[in-house]
């Protein structure tokens, strides 16, 4: 059941201190330097700490990109969803990657209107044995994008983190992927990729296609992908969905 439920980081830091010029036809001497410090030559050039620049464009086809933060709790949530004027569905997702009180890894999932997950109700990826985490399922595995994407805003802030996003187009879904042809037309899409760490923490494709898995049947609609990872290292539960029996 592979689909796109299931198989779905430039500011300078410039150091202290004071600079003196003398200039032409000054009456006073600059400020003698102090004893024992060091002078750079005449002809030296003063070389200020920075960081390093943020990439200009993103390699989707690096597995590294897709792996999952090492021991750090997050949670996830997902939704993807169809609207046309013959029918509507959406798909839900909640679970993550605990560690206290007891490791924990989950993602409980619930389809709503025409969507189907091939169970009634809702049920946890974590009962099948393939699943080992989000990251690895909706991500790794289920690789619809490639290519190469572009930075669209440095630095950004998304789900507590500092990120950098990187647009994405139609050029970047995979057409080796079965999912890909479910998204025909991107209004919006971008990924987030946390500056400290290098992890993905959102993926948003939003635009026109088909999805059966969504409406029931073949016809046109607006499509809306969210991918959301958050709550990094923070002490958090893991929770059923609205809906969800225990």
């Amino acid at each position: 059941m592979k689909n796109w439920v299931i198989a779905a980081i430039v500011a300078a830091l410039i150091g202290g201190g004071t600079t003196y010029l003398l200039l032409s036809g000054d009456d006073d001497p600059a400020p003698a330097p102090e004893a024992g410090s060091e002078q750079p030559a005449d002809d030296e050039a003063v070389e200020e700490p920075s960081e390093d620049p943020v990439a200009e464009t993103l390699d989707l086809d690096d597995p590294r990109l897709y792996r999952e933060p090492r021991n750090i709790s997050y949670t996830t949530s997902l939704s993807f969803g169809f609207e046309s004027d013959e029918s509507e569905g959406r798909i839900l997702g909640m679970g993550g990657h605990v560690y206290e009180p007891s490791e924990r890894v989950d993602m409980t999932v619930t389809a709503e209107g025409s969507a189907s997950v091939g169970v009634t109700g809702c049920f946890s990826q974590g009962d099948i044995p393939t699943f080992v985490s989000p990251y690895d399922t909706y991500l790794e595995k289920g690789g619809l994008l490639g290519g190469v994407a572009t930075l669209l805003e440095a630095g950004a802030s998304a789900n507590g983190v500092v990120v950098d996003r990187y647009a994405i187009s139609e050029e970047n879904l995979d057409p080796h992927d079965p999912t890909s042809p479910d998204v025909r037309t991107i209004d919006e899409a971008y990924i987030d990729v946390a500056r400290e760490g290098g992890f993905v923490v959102n993926l948003v494709i939003n635009g026109r296609g088909v999805s059966t898995l969504l409406s029931g049947g073949g016809g046109e609609g607006q499509i809306d992908y969210a991918l959301t990872f958050s709550d990094f290292d923070l002490n958090i539960e893991l929770s059923l969905p609205p809906g969800c029996e225990a």
